[in-house]
């Protein structure tokens, strides 16, 4: 069980003359490693008040969520306790 997985939800700062990213929140998350990618992604979400398909998520390795590996378990992902997760608001073109 990961017992402590940290979110951090980025959104862009307007006030800056540069437009950088600003943290808005952190969320822990408490999962366990049997959950699925998509299990993560909505539980994520759900916490932020945003559809799935509007949350970017960046593993502390770099690398970036994508959809194909929604099937995957968070075992495969080699995350751990303590692990830091961004997540950014994006626009998705409808």
């Amino acid at each position: 069980m990961l017992n402590r997985v940290i979110v951090k939800y980025m959104v862009k700062n307007k006030q800056s003359f540069y437009g950088g990213l600003k943290l808005d929140k952190s969320v822990v998350v408490k999962l366990y490693t049997s959950a699925t990618v998509w299990e993560f992604k909505q539980e994520v979400s759900r916490m932020l008040g945003l559809a799935p398909k509007y949350v970017k998520f960046e593993l502390p390795n770099k690398t970036e969520l994508r959809e194909n590996q929604h099937g995957m378990v968070l075992q495969q992902l080699n995350l751990k306790n303590g692990d830091i997760i961004t997540a950014q608001k994006i626009s998705v073109k409808e």
